[in-house]
């Protein structure tokens, strides 16, 4: 099924935001990126200056917000061929990765997929050059000399001079400027988080070793006894980010010995690798790094945990979130919204779309009755449009 109007027009919005961003991040740290086809070496260079085969540099500029950069980036390299050799962009909104899918048709109706070919690029390094990828599209699209090279080392074991980047790509809600390179970074001051999540669980005891057992999660996630009806899927995952498959593969097999059924085995995926479990009490779990290779043994250690809701309206559950003080992080049009956590926060919060969500974990998207997840916040007691509660700020039920 084709995207709606309204849904391609949001996407392609924030496409030409992303890249547009990208471009004055460039600019100004000693990369050409005007979107003429000589620039797109100046992206190889970067690309070689900041990744190895898959693997971001230490303290470099994709060392962090990855997945937002890399979209910036493929949007960067579609908008240069779209201004160079016409086209146009599609997405379909029924695809779960539609922002990594997205697609160029181009005026011989050939297609293209530039934020796929970034992220291969990245992979694969220099064999996959997004220059030389270019200059195969057509006459159009060859640089006739090669760009200079305003400052900073060679791509081959060494680093580029330091680089001034927002961390985020920027995010277009109604409390943010239009023009996002000119705007102030977010304070946190006066932000509002996720302060505690509670699980609805018939048996607390139960919950707590596996969750101990399964991925010696300690307390954060809090429990409490419930019998309140439900079936089908409850329309969120809590999600574990770990460093490297080693930790996925090991946190799985954990979850598993402790009474979990797999919903996904781990596998590479466009992301890098994860897989899916159910615990015993219903909720379903995802382990997922974005690394597809082991830089050293498991350590079991858990970088984040983000409540991904299933909604039905990403754009409308996003407004409502910000409304009550959440301020956006990432977003890729009306697919997927992260909001920013804080530093005392146990949690982070997230936003895809319902079937989306549910496809992504290997169940069907129908379910009725509690979601069984209560999220206190600073925000106070109010139910969202997609019928998860939250409650005034307190400290979660925990039990031993």
């Amino acid at each position: 099924m084709t995207a709606t109007a309204a849904d391609a027009r949001n996407l392609l919005d924030d496409v030409r935001t992303s890249a547009a961003w990208i471009a004055r991040a460039l600019n100004g740290s000693g990369y050409r990126a005007d979107f003429t086809p000589a620039s797109l070496r100046d992206v190889e260079r970067f690309m070689a200056e900041h990744s190895d085969h898959g693997v971001a540099v230490p303290g470099g500029l994709l060392a962090t917000d990855l997945k937002a950069r890399l979209f910036a980036l493929g949007a960067y390299l579609g908008e240069t061929v779209r201004r160079s050799a016409g086209g146009v962009w599609e997405t379909d909104d029924e695809d779960p990765h539609s922002e990594v899918d997205l697609t160029l048709r181009l005026p011989d109706d050939s297609v293209i997929w530039p934020v796929q070919r970034v992220i291969k690029r990245f992979r694969h390094g220099h064999e996959d050059s997004i220059a030389g990828y270019a200059t195969g599209l057509g006459p159009g699209l060859r640089p006739s000399a090669p760009t200079r090279r305003r400052h900073g080392h060679g791509a081959a074991g060494r680093t580029a001079a330091p680089v001034q980047v927002p961390v985020q790509v920027p995010e277009k809600t109604g409390q943010e400027s239009r023009s996002p390179g000119r705007r102030r970074a977010p304070s946190v001051k006066g932000m509002t988080f996720i302060d505690s999540v509670t699980l609805d669980v018939a048996d607390t005891a139960a919950a707590r070793r596996f969750q101990t057992a399964a991925f010696g999660l300690d307390s954060r996630i809090g429990l409490r006894a419930s019998e309140a009806a439900t079936s089908g899927f409850r329309g969120f995952t809590l999600g574990l980010t770990v460093s490297r498959p080693a930790d996925v593969d090991s946190l799985i097999g954990t979850a598993v010995e402790a009474g979990a059924v797999p919903l996904k085995p781990a596998a590479k995926s466009l992301w890098g690798y994860g897989g899916v479990v159910q615990a015993p009490d219903g909720t379903i779990w995802k382990v997922a790094t974005s690394s597809k290779k082991d830089r050293g043994p498991a350590t079991r250690r858990i970088d984040e945990i983000v409540l991904l809701l299933g909604v039905a309206d990403v754009a409308a559950s996003k407004r409502f979130y910000v409304e009550r003080g959440l301020t956006v992080a990432k977003s890729f049009g009306r697919t997927y919204v992260e909001f920013a956590g804080g530093e005392s926060s146990p949690v982070k919060l997230a936003l895809y779309r319902r079937r989306a969500l549910a496809k992504d974990l290997g169940v069907p998207a129908e379910g009725s009755g509690s979601h069984r997840l209560v999220i206190g916040g600073g925000t106070g007691a109010f139910t969202d449009p997609d019928g998860f509660a939250w409650e005034a700020a307190s400290p979660a039920v925990m039990t031993p």
